[in-house]
């Protein structure tokens, strides 16, 4: 549909008009990424919104409206090369891949020369102008400051999830009409030196559209350098921003839309706009701001320095996919011995050790890689509550709702037991308020501290086993562990399709184990507002035992059964299908529902459970030395104890260092010590073939995507936490349930805390772009590339690497559609 953007009329040719801001508002709110709150955090792409860029021309987007590289240090790149680590033929591949602009080298001996030469890293250009950057420069006020702690403070009050004691009575109106009738009786900014602002807060429009386009206008902007400068003012208020980004994309997966992001922007120009307000006619702070108005309205210039360091990213990302192939060409022979359990794993590059280790014990074990939500999207209600929880990857919307139940009781007792939830719930929550609340927190320690420092002491000293965080801790004991999900809302055919669409999808339809095993799992720590960030992310931010049990009962189903077999997938009478958890932070797995295991499986069970705990001992020894735990020393109580420090900053180092995704049979990496780095699928195209790759488009579409975003998580919080991670664990202050703030102000941070990928001497995860090895044919991946956009973006605009693995071993890598080199 044709827009007045672009047909202007005689009378707005010339003059912004709202289709102008509109459009730009929309394109620059879209290059936010989504914050995930606390209670579900979950990794994140901080440029999912620039996909639709080449890496390198986001890197100048980057400098000019965040002020952040999204590189690392040109000294480290040095390193790399006198290490042996990058060579020049490396440094050549990744000249050949990158766009030709004014001032790149043509050698690529020169851009070596530059690595090794440098003993710090090039300037970054400036950062575009606000009027609040250019007003600061001419007064001794930090007006960026200020203004992002006044809209953060205003932001915590609108968008809390129950946190504070008093709601905000203004939420129902929507942040910009919030913001508005706060401003009229607001002084904050006034007494500080921003006159006036009331009064123009007042006199802009009520509508947020017709706001943002008030504010342009009176700042100056062209339609040019309309959409730079809105991204360039979201920057400033990053977090919140991605708080209201989420809101849309969960508003979104669900037909409806939100505008808390819009009101958000018109609310930050706002500000600039009373800031411009209080300059008098002819000042140097007027002057500069209309130099720099000249500046974002024109063509933004490039950074040869940018472009360099990207050429250098690049070739540091081609010397590992070099090393990968290597490895993957020395893969042993795999044992051809009956199984008697096949376990299948989340891709988690977590599982990888623990899945060498469980393989090493027996050739009697096969394991298997899926995402850990194991193909179910469940909305998951636990016992006593109303709402549930998204166990499914942040790109979907749950399909099927499970209410949590407690097994073997009748009505009565379920009752009573969900009435004592709710009240040790309400007892729990005034104790909460009690501990945090202004005033009564001083009582709270005279009151109870030295009881709850008997607590503080046996979780510190791993005095209680630590468990990951079951769906309800509001119970006891013995009624948690009846706890099992109802499946009584499933019919026979939704459960037949559920196990068909699962066992396709991770090549699993013939020479099925006695018994068989979907481990999910979770991780443990206390003291922890990323603590979510351990569990599953493929469960939205929870642990997978529910969707284990689910996906275990569905297919030891006998009328299910039989359904598969009419479907070409013949289950043996006796094999037993069960659901298991693994704590990513002690390496313990629990397994579920064993009184049901049939007699005739009780001694594979056993053994099951003895390999279990030998390949638990030899994981937890292979991650004592990044833990800095000797090896020699006794390991295991030291890692429990991790779990239940309430000092520890680092209970595990999550999914750090991540580096590639494999989709291929197990055959290809059976044995081969991918040292925690890579995530696993398994994936037999042949079998995928005849129905026309649908389980390899689901690959590429979905849990491809989901580690690119887990690995650019990292990438960013290593590469500039600063910008893209959220800073020092030890100054967090947990806000709203949403997100943390460093120290008492500012922003919301976004990303992942400085502990969670440096260890205070070096960075524990190597920022690297994803390296995708996927076996099956090339035609078959070109065509799902030229079907799916995100994907498309993802490759061409070098967001991630994608290689074919042949038959024979060999590699081809993806340049282009349709072309593969060797």
């Amino acid at each position: 549909m044709a827009t007045l953007l672009d047909h202007p009329t005689a009378q707005d040719r010339g003059r912004l008009a709202r289709a102008h801001t509109d459009k730009a508002a929309e394109a620059a709110a879209r290059r936010m990424a989504p914050l995930w709150p606390l209670k579900h955090f979950v990794a994140v792409n901080p440029f999912v919104g620039m996909i639709d860029m080449p890496f390198a021309e986001a890197a100048q987007r980057v400098a000019q409206t965040i002020g952040a590289r999204m590189t690392r240090s040109r000294v480290d790149y040095g390193d790399a090369i006198r290490e042996g680590r990058l060579t020049t033929p490396d440094i050549q591949a990744a000249l050949a891949e990158t766009a030709r602009t004014p001032g790149l080298p043509t050698s690529a001996a020169e851009i070596r020369l530059r690595a090794v030469s440098a003993s710090q890293p090039p300037a970054l250009p400036a950062r575009l102008p606000t009027v609040a950057t250019v007003v600061a420069s001419y007064r001794d006020i930090d007006w960026p400051r200020l203004i992002t702690d006044h809209i953060s403070s205003f932001a915590a009050r609108q968008f809390d999830e129950g946190e504070a004691a008093w709601a905000a009575a203004s939420r129902a109106c929507g942040p910009w009409s919030a913001f508005r009738d706060e401003a009229a009786h607001d002084r904050s900014l006034e007494l500080i030196g921003l006159s006036g602002m009331r009064a123009t807060i007042a006199a802009m429009p009520r509508d947020a559209q017709d706001a943002i386009l008030h504010g342009a206008r009176t700042l100056g902007l062209s339609q040019d350098g309309l959409e730079i400068y809105f991204h360039r003012l979201l920057a400033d208020i990053s977090g919140w921003a991605g708080h209201a980004r989420y809101r849309l994309w969960q508003a979104e997966l669900h037909g409806k839309t939100d505008t808390a992001l819009r009101d958000l922007l018109a609310i930050r120009l706002a500000c600039d706009a009373a800031l411009l307000g209080t300059l008098l006619p002819g000042s140097p702070a007027l002057t500069a701001w209309e130099a720099a108005v000249a500046l974002i309205n024109g063509p933004q210039p490039v950074d040869s320095e940018i472009t360099i360091d990207c050429v250098l990213q690049l070739a540091l990302e081609k010397a590992y996919a070099r090393g990968l192939a290597g490895a993957l060409a020395s893969v042993p022979t795999a044992s051809e011995m009956a199984k008697t359990v096949q376990a299948v794993f989340c891709i988690d590059v977590r599982s990888e050790p623990f899945r060498r280790a469980f393989e090493s014990t027996s050739p009697a074990v096969e394991t298997l890689g899926f995402a850990g939500f194991f193909g179910l999207a469940l909305d998951y209600v636990p016992l006593g509550q109303h709402e549930g929880q998204a166990r499914c990857p942040v790109l979907l919307a749950p399909g099927v709702k499970i209410h949590e139940h407690v097994e073997g009781a009748c009505a009565h007792e379920t009752g009573n037991i969900i009435r004592d939830a709710r009240l040790t719930r309400r007892k729990s929550g005034a104790l909460s308020t009690f501990k945090r609340a202004a005033v009564a927190s001083f009582a709270f320690v005279e009151t109870l501290g030295p009881s709850y420092a008997v607590k503080l002491i046996s979780d510190s000293l791993g005095l209680t086993r630590p468990v990951p965080a079951p769906a309800n801790t509001d119970l006891p004991d013995d009624v948690t562990g009846r706890l099992g999900p109802d499946m009584s809302s499933l019919d026979v055919e939704t459960m037949t399709a559920a196990g068909e669409t699962m066992l396709r999808a991770m090549s699993l339809t013939s020479n099925f184990a006695p018994l068989v095993m979907f481990v999910g799992h979770g991780g443990s720590s206390v003291n922890n507002p990323h603590a979510t960030g351990l569990d599953c992310g493929a469960c939205g931010g929870y642990d997978g035992a529910p969707n284990a049990r689910v996906a275990a009962r569905i297919l030891n189903h006998p009328q299910v059964r039989a359904g598969l077999a009419a479907r070409g997938i013949d289950v043996p009478a006796d094999t037993w299908f069960m659901a298991a958890l693994h704590n990513t932070t002690t390496d313990h797995v629990e397994i579920f529902d064993e009184a049901h295991v049939p007699e005739a499986r009780a001694g594979d069970l056993a053994s099951v459970k003895k390999w279990l705990s030998a390949a638990g001992r030899q994981s937890r020894v292979e991650r004592a030395t990044h833990l800095s735990i000797d090896p020699a020393s006794a390991v295991d109580p030291q890692i429990e104890a991790r779990a239940n420090d309430w000092s520890q900053v680092r209970p595990e180092w999550g999914l750090a260092n991540c580096a590639a995704f494999i989709a291929a049979p197990r055959s290809r990496t059976a044995g081969l010590n991918l040292e925690g780095r890579s995530f696993l699928h398994s994936y037999e195209w042949q079998l995928d073939a005849p129905n026309g790759f649908p389980v390899l488009s689901l690959i590429m579409n979905a849990p491809m995507v989901v580690a690119s975003w887990i690995s650019l998580q990292y990438y960013g919080s290593a590469a500039d936490n600063h910008a893209f991670g959220s800073g020092n664990k030890l100054l967090h202050n947990a806000v709203g349930g949403l997100g943390v703030l460093e120290g008492n102000g500012g922003d919301l941070r976004t990303g992942l805390p400085m502990q969670s990928v440096h260890d205070g001497e070096k960075l524990m995860h190597e920022p690297l772009r994803l390296k995708v090895l996927i076996e099956a044919p090339m035609a078959a991946m070109d065509k799902i590339i030229a079907d799916s956009e995100t994907v498309r973006n993802l490759l061409e605009n070098q967001w991630l690497h994608l290689a074919a693995i042949g038959e024979d071993g060999r590699l081809h890598h993806w340049r282009s559609a349709g072309v593969w080199m060797p």
